[in-house]
């Protein structure tokens, strides 16, 4: 029998399938970085852990940042609490999280301002990330060369009859309205996140960059893993 707090809580692991590692745009929730979730009536608690002692202050903000909008977001939810674990900053950003306090706030003569730029900087390798994610799925049909600038229309019909096809365009349609950027079926889907068409030309050019920027992510995610596993026993909350 499924009571009130399991329906909550699943709606609460939900929610935070939205909020992803800054740096290797990937679910905490699926990275193993919540160690602890509880629901108790309207409020909830989530325990962040991280793969190191001295993880960025900043990053780490970030995503306490976006669980806390993630779950505050539920019309249920009227309390949330967030703690940093094992953490060098744990106390001053659990602190400041409770209070309110905006990380220039925390860290006045570190920060050099708000998150504002971080993030941005953050989402735009995201977007790159994502849109390669969806060309590498047209590549085995053999699609990917030619899909410059292609269609929103044409990838779906493509890649919504498989799992990973679905993901990859929900996550990128995602981070494309994110962008403020169109995806209606007409829409080109090869461009740039300032909203540039990327044309038939340029696109070795312009899929050796996207390549090098998801390289990059994806070792620092392999890091972060190998990191996580070493320092605590791998087990989901």
């Amino acid at each position: 029998m499924t009571t009130e707090a399991d329906s909550r809580r699943r709606e609460v692991v939900q929610a935070l399938g939205d909020v992803c590692d800054p740096e290797i745009d990937q679910p905490v929730w699926d990275l193993g970085f919540i160690s602890a979730l509880a629901v108790t009536g309207t409020a909830v608690s989530v325990v962040l852990r991280l793969p190191t002692y001295w993880c960025a202050p900043n990053f780490s903000y970030i995503m306490m940042e976006d669980i806390h909008e993630a779950i505050v977001g539920l019309p249920w939810v009227e309390d949330v609490t967030i703690t940093l674990a094992d953490h060098e900053s744990g106390g001053i950003l659990t602190e400041g999280m409770a209070r309110g306090t905006n990380f220039s706030g925390l860290f006045p003569t570190q920060s050099g301002g708000d998150l504002t730029a971080l993030r941005a900087k953050f989402q735009e390798k995201a977007f790159y990330a994502r849109q390669k994610a969806v060309l590498d799925l047209l590549q085995p049909s053999g699609r990917a060369v030619d899909f410059v600038p292609g269609s929103w229309r044409v990838a779906r019909q493509v890649l919504e009859s498989t799992q990973p096809g679905r993901r990859a365009l929900q996550r990128y349609e995602k981070i494309c309205r994110r962008f403020s950027l169109p995806v209606e079926d007409e829409d080109p889907l090869v461009i740039t996140a300032q909203g540039e068409m990327v044309l038939a030309a340029e696109f070795a050019q312009y899929r050796r960059k996207i390549r090098l920027i998801t390289l990059n992510m994806e070792s620092n995610q392999h890091i972060c893993q190998g990191l996580l596993q070493v320092r605590y026993s791998h087990s989901v909350p």
